[in-house]
């Protein structure tokens, strides 16, 4: 990890052109920067979360050399699963942050979780074609899926719940662009339904030109505790 010093630095840092991997090219920093991670500053101040009754998880500090056969970085729900993978195939697993459990990004999360990522489908499409944005797209849905029956496998009392959302019209889909998106997302077999302004009022009191609507995504009304 680097401090902040070290990070502007690295941000500042002359950048360069290298040949990678399957002819594609890396437009990066140098190789000494390559080497690091810049820090960020994820968030300010105390989060909801952290303002609430926090479960104790032990750590202790490295001061000595240890054995292990996999080593995490991050102590966060990232790490996290991926540690609870590792041990669960039998690997002795230490999990290591610069910082205590749970306080980077994890801490600052809306506890709301949905498949949908950052380029709707339609738009996705254009930059990889039809089936790697569909494998993209069901990929984050698979892994939405598999981490509830994680939770439910594990017994962690997060009071989650699957709840209804909508995609409501903006900059990046106009209503003729929900539609499409929604023609979309049905043809690879991801149920959504279009909402016209009417239907989106009558609904839900919205005055917007349209809306995408999804069911059963899951939302946390307590923090994932266990790590």
């Amino acid at each position: 990890m680097t401090n902040d010093r070290e990070g502007s630095a690295l941000n500042n840092a002359q950048r360069v052109r290298r040949p990678w991997k399957n002819h594609a090219v890396l437009e990066g920093y140098t190789q000494k920067s390559l080497m690091r991670t810049p820090q960020s500053h994820l968030r300010t101040g105390l989060t909801y979360w952290q303002s609430r009754p926090w479960l104790h998880i032990p750590v202790a500090p490295v001061l000595s050399d240890r054995t292990t056969e996999v080593i995490v970085i991050g102590a966060g729900i990232t790490g996290a699963m991926a540690a609870e993978e590792l041990t669960a195939a039998g690997l002795r697993v230490a999990i290591v942050d610069r910082r205590g459990p749970l306080q980077g990004a994890t801490s600052a999360t809306t506890a709301l979780l949905q498949y949908e990522i950052d380029l709707p489908l339609t738009v996705l499409q254009q930059h990889l074609g039809p089936a790697d944005a569909a494998r993209a797209w069901w990929r984050s849905k698979l892994g939405l899926e598999s981490l509830a029956a994680k939770v439910q496998s594990l017994g962690i009392q997060c009071a989650y719940k699957r709840v209804p959302s909508l995609y409501l019209v903006g900059p990046m889909l106009d209503a003729a662009g929900l539609a499409h998106e929604c023609q979309a997302r049905n043809a690879i077999g991801l149920q959504t339904a279009y909402l016209t302004r009417k239907a989106l009022q009558a609904r839900y009191g919205i005055t917007r030109e349209a809306a995408l609507s999804k069911t059963a995504r899951v939302s946390s009304a307590e923090r994932m505790s266990s790590p």
